[in-house]
């Protein structure tokens, strides 16, 4: 499905998209929404699911989401993940998200390394 690293796993729109209906889904209140309401998912999925509350989407294969086929249905049902619901709180996709997340705040240098920095530092 074109994902080869964990960044791109992480940042990936399918898994993205799919976490935020989860999240969404949570705090969605049964007949809340007006009529009128502007949100909408729309380039987020294929036409015949648009307009379903966050709560109907949990249970659609992730081919609903724009831009995915059964393909990848077959493909995710391998891992354990055949609904919406199950792509947004799939393990391995919170996982390289978490670790992209803190990858800058990883200190590289050994103890030795930043003792030298700061030294050097001072003679500037």
């Amino acid at each position: 499905m074109g994902v080869k690293t964990v960044r791109e796993l992480a940042n990936w729109k399918f898994g993205k998209w799919a976490r935020s209906i989860v999240t969404l889904a949570k705090f969605e209140k049964e007949g809340a929404r007006p009529a009128d309401c502007m949100l909408n998912i729309d380039m987020a999925l294929d036409k015949e699911h648009e307009g379903k509350s966050f709560t109907e989407l949990l249970a659609l294969p992730v081919s609903a989401l724009q831009g995915l086929t059964e393909k990848a249905d077959a493909c995710l049902k391998h891992h354990h993940v055949d609904t919406i619901e199950k792509l947004g709180s799939w393990k391995f996709f919170a996982i390289a998200e978490s670790m992209v997340d803190l990858v800058d705040t990883e200190e590289t240098m050994t103890p030795e390394e930043r003792k030298q920095a700061r030294e050097m530092k001072k003679l500037e």
